[in-house]
């Protein structure tokens, strides 16, 4: 979901494992947000096992964008720094604009934390409220994942600074810092900032860097025994998922969690890592990835609106419901976008919608 330019990761040779990790991250995005919260309490056990396998999509595209933005290190930083933001910040503005317009209620999680901490209603709560949802990404829930990139786009001059030698502490500190709000529940007075937190985030960032740094290498690791690598993440992978689908609890479902974010990262960059072509499909889902993640959740609330009810009991029927739902948001977001540019054209289209 990385707002790159298409150009740009071109310029240096375009790269498989990233369109891939991309394409099925925003799928999964979208798949999710079809689904029951994981803190609904009516979710069957089901749908928690599938919120929990697929919570690497997020993790993956901030993977993603540690890997494009460390691809530019040496180019000018603010002017590319500059470019980055703007490719951010206009199509989140736009998207944040419609849901004052087109509300997502199932998404909504507007608060009045500037009105009331810093404006003291001067502004009224409705101004307060506005001003907090722009600048917090709470207009919809998901958009939290922008004030995340925005935060770790404007470190990336000083993460360009570290030197390859100590890079690997990076990480490592980074992981540990993440383990920290994830594992050991810093933060979790509040959610809304716990999602919110940058360095809960970092470590994906700092991970996708540090695989551009060491790219070739991988590569060149990889490709001659691509199916062992497959075949050791894939058992370890398999292992995490049949312990989750026991409903373990605690600490160790934490960890579970998060082991299998790094493992479907790791399984879906392995398995294309030193590729040379990508299929058409998953080039065009790269593309849009940010497009659709900030577009879906109108469609989606539309959905989950127009079949709002009980819940059917048998878990397949419930899933087959959710599946149609992601189809139909995916349909939706796609149809939008392709429309856009066949009106707007693909550079005024990227600029205004991602």
């Amino acid at each position: 979901m990385s707002p790159t330019r298409h150009g740009e990761s071109e310029q240096h040779g375009r790269n498989p494992a990233i369109d891939w990790i991309k394409a099925i991250g925003i799928v999964c995005v979208v798949f999710i947000h079809c689904l029951p919260s994981f803190l609904d309490p009516q979710a069957i056990p089901l749908e928690t096992w599938l919120h929990a396998m697929t919570s690497f999509a997020v993790p993956s595209f901030l993977f993603a964008s540690g890997f494009l933005y460390a691809e530019q290190r040496d180019r000018p930083r603010w002017a590319t720094l500059r470019r980055r933001l703007r490719r951010i910040l206009v199509p989140y503005l736009v998207f944040s604009a419609l849901t004052y317009v087109i509300p997502v209620s199932r998404f909504s999680t507007r608060t009045s934390w500037i009105d009331e901490h810093w404006l003291s209603s001067s502004l009224g709560p409705d101004w307060g409220s506005v001003l907090d949802s722009l600048a917090f990404g709470s207009a919809a829930g998901p958009y939290y994942y922008v004030f995340v990139i925005f935060w770790l786009t404007l470190a990336t001059p000083l993460i360009a600074l570290i030197p390859r030698s100590l890079f690997p502490f990076f990480v490592l500190g980074s992981i540990a810092i993440g383990w920290g709000f994830a594992g050991l529940h810093w933060g979790l007075s509040s959610f809304f900032w716990w999602f919110r937190n940058p360095l809960h985030w970092l470590c994906f960032f700092a991970l996708g860097w540090w695989a551009c740094l060491h790219h070739r290498r991988l590569a060149r690791w990889t490709v001659p025994v691509r199916a062992k690598w497959i075949t050791g993440i894939g058992i370890l992978w398999l292992i995490v998922a049949l312990y989750l689908a026991l409903q373990p609890s605690g600490s160790w479902e934490v960890l579970a969690r998060w082991v299998a974010i790094y493992l479907s990262i790791a399984l879906i960059f392995f398995s294309s890592v030193g590729r040379t072509k990508t299929p058409v499909a998953i080039r065009w889902l790269s593309d849009a990835s940010y497009s659709i993640y900030l577009s879906h959740i109108f469609f989606v609330n539309a959905l989950l609106n127009l079949r709002a009810g009980a819940l059917p009991s048998n878990a397949f029927t419930r899933i087959a419901r959710f599946a149609l739902d992601w189809v139909g948001a995916m349909a939706g977001s796609v149809g939008i976008l392709a429309f856009s540019r066949w009106l707007l054209g693909k550079n005024r289209t990227r600029t205004w919608l991602g």
